[in-house]
C-alpha cells in the first residue's frame, strides 16, 4: 500500500475527540494534521472511503465541526483522514495548525 503525504506536510497535533462514523459515536485521538487530512489513532473498524465526523479545538478554544473520508487504514492501529467540503472556517483554522493556505 502506498499512501502519498506529497500535497501538504503533517504537523504534529495531539488531541482527544469524538468521531462520528458508520459503527457510532466513539473516543479517538488525532495524532497529526495536515491542510489536507489528519491521522486519527484509534482501534475502531473503519473502511476506505467512508465518511467520517467530528470537531477539532481551535487554538483560541472554540470547536470546528469537520467532515472528512476514510483515505486510508491500518486495522487495530488507525486511519488516515481526507478534509472534505472544506469553509472558510476549516480553512483558518488549518491555516493556524499548518501555515499552509488552502484555495
Amino acid at each position: 500500500m502506498t499512501i502519498d503525504n506529497s500535497e501538504s506536510e503533517r504537523k504534529s497535533f495531539l488531541t482527544e475527540m469524538t468521531l462520528e462514523c458508520a459503527s457510532g459515536k466513539r473516543q479517538v485521538r488525532v495524532t497529526d494534521i495536515s491542510s489536507g487530512g489528519c491521522y486519527v489513532e484509534t482501534i475502531v473498524a473503519v473502511q476506505v472511503g467512508e465518511e467520517v465526523k467530528f470537531d477539532l479545538s481551535h487554538p483560541d478554544g472554540r470547536m470546528v465541526p469537520f467532515s472528512g473520508e476514510v483515505a486510508y487504514h491500518f486495522p487495530g492501529l488507525g486511519f488516515g483522514v481526507k478534509f472534505i467540503n472544506l469553509n472558510d472556517e476549516q480553512k483558518a483554522f488549518l491555516f493556524r495548525i499548518t501555515g499552509d493556505v488552502i484555495n
